[in-house]
């Protein structure tokens, strides 16, 4: 993707990383649903790398 205003690509990057993680939690009260389990384990690998960085 590319932007041609750096302050929008900056904007738009802090959107998507809190819409990221929103969805990532959102995805943990599925924990004991069979069908959304592999989306919670993905879920869990996306938090976990973001709280590493």
């Amino acid at each position: 993707m590319f932007f041609m205003h750096e302050e929008l690509a900056s904007n738009m990057k802090k959107e998507l990383l809190i819409e990221h993680i929103y969805r990532s939690v959102n995805l943990l009260k599925y924990r004991k649903v069979d069908k959304i389990e592999p989306y919670y384990c993905e879920a869990l690998i996306h938090l976990s790398i973001l709280f590493e960085s």
